[in-house]
């Protein structure tokens, strides 16, 4: 039988335990940008679109927008990279 100080110490770190939603994400070829978006509700209830800078070391988040529909979200991600590779495609290229 569990006592008080257990059954407390489990309630809390049911709660307090933080852990980073999954997420698919696209690249282009030869590009250092990468577009996101998360399988999974945040702690506040939103799906993510994200767009990172990949350096050597680590990416670092450029843009992110929340939504309330995971569907919309990956469709906005999609949407940037397909922006992306068509810009890249056409010779236009900013750093």
């Amino acid at each position: 039988m569990l006592d008080v100080k257990q059954l407390l110490e489990e309630m809390v770190n049911k709660f307090f335990t933080v852990r980073m939603p999954r997420f698919r994400y696209w690249r282009v070829r030869g590009d250092h940008y990468a577009f996101a978006y998360t399988t999974e509700r945040t702690s506040d209830g939103k799906f993510w679109a994200l767009k990172y800078r990949v350096t050597k070391k680590a990416w670092k988040l450029v843009k992110k927008v929340g939504f309330r529909r995971r569907r919309v979200a990956k469709a906005r991600a999609y949407k940037w990279y397909q922006e992306r590779k068509r810009r890249l495609n056409d010779g236009i290229v900013e750093k």
